[in-house]
């Protein structure tokens, strides 16, 4: 019978690791597109791609409705940390 329930346990933490390891990969894979798609020369996605530049993240801190968007966004995000926190 303990033989039993230790199988049931190592069956239970495969299954728990392999459950986050899949929602890492769900979170962190589109960043490893989106990260090369945004140092990107030409206005779309061209593979391979012709260049690199910083142009968008240039343009997110000099057009100030991306500056207001960020801020809004920083200023939820910190509200929500305190609140959750709290």
């Amino acid at each position: 019978m303990n033989t039993h329930r230790a199988a049931s346990g190592r069956g239970w933490t495969i299954f728990v690791r392999v459950s986050a390891a899949l929602v890492f990969a769900f979170m962190l894979l589109p960043l490893l597109v989106l990260i090369p798609v945004s140092l990107t020369s030409e206005t779309l996605l061209v593979l391979p791609t012709p260049g690199y530049s910083l142009r968008w993240y240039q343009d997110v801190f000099h057009n100030p409705i991306w500056l207001n968007a960020l801020r809004n966004s920083l200023t939820i995000a910190s509200i929500t940390t305190v609140v959750a926190l709290a």
